[in-house]
């Protein structure tokens, strides 16, 4: 009988390749074979000889190639039961080919032969693909794996005819995870690379290669709207719908994408294109993301940054063309841009934690989330986004922001929260430091150099710069509220000798670059000095003298760049400087200028005038209209021909005057409100200088002789 079976094999084999004209032939010997041995084929599957079952399979799935009538017909006579479906566990332990490979070919030659009536027949049946799916499916052969997800690929998930909702029914939550398991493929190789490779390479290949199929096999089918199993929620989980149910269920499932880079792309792709399930993947998923030390919980927050890091655009929620309610369009973003188990007490437990790599994390997960809350803020205050929208107004958007900021500023921990990290950080840094000087003590190589910090100690100081500095962006009312002075932040960084050595470039700029985004009036510029005439006796300097040694003691020209910018910002945000700060261009090009026996000299010179002018602000712009008023009646008394000309700014004193006590009150961008903008013409006229040319020419006559020439020859 099993000579008869291989011979009607071959027969009906070749009727449906290369000898396709006698398909009339293999159609009469399947109807017969039907009609006659459909019993001894059905009842083989009991039988314990492994070679006649196997032929019986082998001969039933040629019968199915034959055509679409053919398949239709044994689909009807074959009963699909137990004993059918057990055929799927009848495996050979030691390699042979066995029961369950040709099985497997039974079912699928179903798929490839069948109309889509017949393969939506399969589909529906829970005794065939899923019994075959869920008994071993890693164990099996890897030319068995390539054609079992290779005709699912294309007879089903590519298949048009086939409907989302079938597909959904048949990839369930159990269905997806048995494909799933194939990411720890360990069955046999026995198909050939495209290189000659020894059979340890070949089977590493083997593995990849699986892997690889397994991989694309699941995106396509979970990614895609087109041809996948996911559907689109424009809410973004917003609206209460049930969703992608399945996908959920299975990608909570995953428990390896902590530790399987291309378990955690799945996981991380699927969530990209299934915004909607985000929320309650983390509702209900096994990881914990509660601050602990332990390696788990940084791998969590990993997998929890890069799941983040992959979503989409905030331009993606308005891509609508209905007007949503501001309050579900505020929860949209939220639910892209900040992970639901990033809350306040994670932050607040993480940055408290006794442990500097929980610290770390901790501070870098919340700079990722505010450089991602920055970036869709701008998008939002982005007027030409709205000037052209049917749909919404500049206005709204503004209402928008000021709805998102409140909301963040309740998640996110206040600024005394992470300014106090810092301080930490330092009284340890000085109490390591007074015990190795201790130790140290009488030693002929003691030395006067400051031991360099550790990479993790760089790390957390530049992540706490970066985060205030996005503070400042993000949530800036939470940065006016701290009474924190910020200027102690640059103590640690830049010393009376200009920026210390032992200091990393990437922290000099990150203090600079928060001194530059930072209001002026967060840090305390001048007030070591309280006297204008004596220097502080304790030997301290001011943060202005600081940032003066700086800026002539830096060697990076951007460091130097950043350096003069920031002293112009504190100058012309003193007020002092309205209309002539560029003068004090002319006095940082020249300080840049002197030698370097000279420049202690003269920076202490003019952060002594500098604070003069703040302190005793009228005293010198009286001076200077005094002076430009009285060289107006001059010119006019040499030329009564240029009088009328030179009572033009003379005129305009008292108005001049006016405004400037407006500036010193602070009322600075009211200047339009008083009246028409001064002309550049007009400002040259009444303002020839600004008040640090008499504030220095006082100071400088103060001086011992010798030493006003050096500084003002």
């Amino acid at each position: 009988m099993i000579l008869i079976f291989e011979s009607l094999e071959m027969i009906l084999l070749r009727t449906a390749s290369d000898l396709s004209h006698f398909s009339m032939v293999g159609n009469t010997i399947v109807k017969k074979t039907l009609s006659s041995y459909i019993k001894l084929l059905q009842g083989s599957f009991h039988s314990e000889n492994h070679r006649f079952v196997r032929q019986c399979l082998s001969l039933l799935s040629a019968s199915v190639t034959q055509g679409p009538e053919a398949a239709r017909e044994i689909l009807s006579h074959i009963h699909i039961n137990k004993a059918l479906s057990g055929l799927a566990k009848r495996r050979d332990r030691r390699g042979r080919p066995d029961i369950r490979m040709a099985y497997i070919q039974f079912v699928l030659s179903f798929l490839v032969s069948g109309d889509n009536a017949t393969v939506g027949q399969i589909l529906e049946s829970k005794e065939l693909l899923p019994e075959i799916l869920s008994t071993g499916l890693k164990e099996d052969r890897m030319s068995m794996v390539n054609l079992l997800l290779s005709t699912l690929k294309s007879r089903v998930v590519l298949n048009k005819a086939i409907s989302k909702t079938q597909k959904v029914r048949f990839f369930t939550p159990v269905v997806l995870a048995n494909v799933a398991s194939l990411y720890k493929w360990n069955g046999i190789v026995d198909a050939t690379t495209d290189d000659d490779q020894l059979l340890e390479d070949s089977e590493h290949a083997g593995v990849s290669a699986i892997r690889e199929l397994t991989h694309g096999f699941l995106l396509d089918l979970c990614c895609s709207r087109k041809h996948g199993i996911s559907f689109h929620d424009a809410s973004f989980g917003t609206a209460g719908r049930a969703g992608n149910i399945v996908l959920l269920q299975f990608l909570v499932g995953q428990k390896q994408a902590t530790e399987d880079e291309l378990v955690m792309d799945l996981v991380v792709n699927v969530l990209k294109a299934n915004p909607d399930i985000l929320a309650r993947y983390f509702q209900e998923t096994q990881y914990s993301y509660t601050p602990r030390l332990k390696s788990a919980w940084q791998d969590n927050v990993k997998l929890l940054k890069t799941i983040y890091e992959a979503q989409s655009e905030i331009s993606t929620v308005f891509q609508t063309g209905e007007v949503i309610p501001l309050p579900r369009l505020l929860s949209m973003i939220m639910m892209i841009s900040l992970p639901p188990v990033c809350n306040k007490s994670f932050f607040t437990q993480g940055l408290n934690f006794a442990n500097t790599a929980v610290q770390l994390t901790t501070l870098s997960m919340l700079n990722f989330v505010l450089k991602r809350a920055n970036t869709n803020l701008e998008y939002l205050l982005d007027k030409s986004h709205w000037h052209s929208s049917d749909v919404y107004t500049p206005d709204m958007m503004v209402d928008l922001v000021l709805q998102y900021r409140e909301t963040l500023s309740k998640i996110f921990p206040d600024i005394t929260t992470i300014v106090s990290k810092w301080q930490l950080l330092s009284k340890k840094e000085k109490a390591d430091g007074e015990g190795k000087k201790t130790k140290t003590e009488g030693s002929a190589e003691q030395t006067d150099n400051k031991v360099p910090e550790t990479a993790e100690v760089i790390l957390q100081k530049t992540l706490i710069l970066q985060v205030i500095c996005l503070y400042q962006k993000v949530v800036p009312h939470l940065v006016s509220q701290s009474r924190f002075d910020f200027s102690k932040l640059l103590k640690g960084i830049v010393s009376e000798k200009g920026m210390r050595e032992e200091v990393p470039p990437v922290l000099q700029y990150q203090i600079l670059q928060l001194a530059l985004d930072l209001p002026a009036s967060k840090f305390s510029w001048f007030r070591i000095q309280e006297v204008a005439d004596t220097e502080s006796s304790s030997g301290e300097k001011s943060v202005l003298y600081l940032l003066l040694k700086m800026f002539v003691s830096s060697s990076s020209s951007h460091l130097k760049t950043s350096t003069q910018m920031l002293v112009l910002k504190v100058l012309k945000d003193s007020g002092v400087f309205e209309y002539t700060w560029t003068e004090l261009e002319l006095w940082l090009d020249q300080l840049a200028r002197i030698e370097a026996h000279q420049q202690e000299a003269v920076i202490k010179f003019l952060e002594r005038v500098f604070v003069k002018l703040v302190c005793n602000s009228y005293t010198y712009t009286d001076k200077v209209a005094s002076l430009v008023q009285e060289a107006a009646y001059l010119q006019a008394n040499l030329s009564s021909q240029e009088g009328d000309a030179a009572s033009i700014p003379v005129s305009h004193i008292d108005d001049v005057l006016d405004m400037l006590d407006v500036i010193m009150e602070g009322n600075e961008g009211e200047m339009e409100e008083l009246g028409p903008s001064l002309s550049e013409d007009l400002i040259i006229q009444t303002f020839p200088f600004s008040v640090m040319v008499p504030a220095a020419l006082e100071a400088r006559n103060k001086l011992p002789a010798d030493t006003g020439k050096t500084l003002l020859p």
